[in-house]
């Protein structure tokens, strides 16, 4: 193909082509990232406590209270992802899931799946437990809004987790420490006459990467609360 330095492609305006270089632009001149989805902030670094004050933490399955029943089945992920960000804090030594798991597998815990103060308690001495972590998936909520950059649109999806718990001492049935926390995961797909650039992921993969965040920020608080063992 002959070439002619200097000259530039005129496509005539109104052209199906001129079309879609004006949507690629408006495309491109989009602003990419969020700020929710930036890591969390969990604040400076802990001191970690030594092994001998360290209490021995069995961490409960969590209470499911939001509305979405879909994301019911998370309560078991949501306990295995506190054990791991409490692990990495070492201010606490922690019951393995797997044994947990067993115990309560002979249990008869009911339709609900919420464990009363008995059965609280009996688990907690079978696993030589001298505290446990009760934790509560209290919403989630998912908002869906699109803003207009010119011809672009961008559609953002977003979905919120919201946990609380509290740590429980076996012996003295005392509250050790209490916190909530809070973390959102968004996607944004942008549109320009039919294009469009980036995606939405199911709600699921939403749901996950909030879960994931808010636990690591329950956890951290969880351990700057936790005293050392007496």
């Amino acid at each position: 193909m002959k070439r002619f330095p200097g000259r530039k492609l005129a496509l005539p305006r109104g052209t199906a082509a001129w079309w879609v270089l004006v949507a690629v632009a408006a495309l491109a001149g989009c602003s990419t990232g969020k700020t929710e989805n930036a890591e969390i902030k969990l604040g400076p670094p802990l001191t970690p406590y030594a092994h001998a004050k360290r209490y021995v933490v069995a961490v409960l399955p969590f209470q499911y209270l939001a509305d979405q029943e879909q994301f019911r089945g998370s309560v078991e992920k949501a306990a295995d992802l506190t054990v791991e960000a409490l692990f990495g804090t070492q201010r606490v030594r922690l019951i393995e899931r797997t044994r947990l798991k067993d115990v309560l597998g002979e249990i008869a815990i009911g339709q609900s799946g919420v464990l009363d103060d008995a059965t609280v308690v009996k688990v907690g001495r079978q696993l030589g437990a001298e505290a446990v972590l009760l934790g509560t998936i209290t919403a989630v909520s998912k908002s869906r809004k699109k803003d207009q950059a010119g011809i672009a649109y961008i559609d953002e999806t977003a979905i919120e987790v919201s946990l609380k718990a509290r740590v429980i001492d076996m012996a003295r049935g005392e509250l050790l420490a209490s916190a909530q926390a809070s973390a959102s995961e968004v996607a944004e797909q942008r549109m320009a006459l039919g294009l469009s650039r980036g995606g939405v992921p199911a709600d699921d993969a939403l749901f996950n990467h909030a879960l994931e965040k808010s636990v690591r920020l329950l956890a951290y608080r969880l351990a700057e609360r936790m005293p050392e063992k007496m």
